[in-house]
C-alpha cells in the first residue's frame, strides 16, 4: 500500500494522472501522509517479526526518511537516513552499492 501511495504521488507531480475532485498539491500530500503512514505501519510489524537489522525493515526505514524530507524537509528525515546507514553498513558492508547510496 505504501509503494502505490508514493508512486501515484510521484505520477500526479509529473502529471501522468489528474485529479478532478482535489487540487494537485493537496491530493499528492495526502497520498504522502498515506503513504508514510504505511510504511511506519510496515516498520513496525517487520521490527516485530524480523529485527531491525533486516533487509525488510531496511526498506521501510528508507522510505520513512524520503517521506518526511519530501513532507517536512531535509531535517525531518535526517535521523532515518542515519538509521538507514547504519543498519546497512551492518547487513550490506561498506562498500555494498545501496551502503554507498545511503551515504
Amino acid at each position: 500500500k505504501g509503494v502505490l501511495c508514493f508512486c501515484k504521488a510521484e505520477a500526479l507531480l509529473s502529471g501522468h494522472l489528474r485529479s478532478l475532485r482535489m487540487e494537485p498539491a493537496a491530493l499528492v500530500e495526502r497520498k504522502r501522509l498515506q503513504a508514510l503512514e504505511a510504511f511506519q505501519a510496515a516498520y513496525q510489524m517487520w521490527t516485530s517479526a524480523l529485527g531491525e537489522y533486516h533487509l525488510e525493515t531496511v526498506k521501510a526505514i528508507t522510505m520513512i526518511a524520503r517521506l518526511l524530507h519530501m513532507l517536512e524537509g531535509p531535517q525531518a528525515g535526517l535521523a532515518w537516513y542515519r538509521k538507514e546507514l547504519v543498519i546497512r553498513e551492518q547487513l550490506q558492508g561498506e562498500t555494498h552499492p545501496r551502503t554507498q547510496q545511503a551515504r
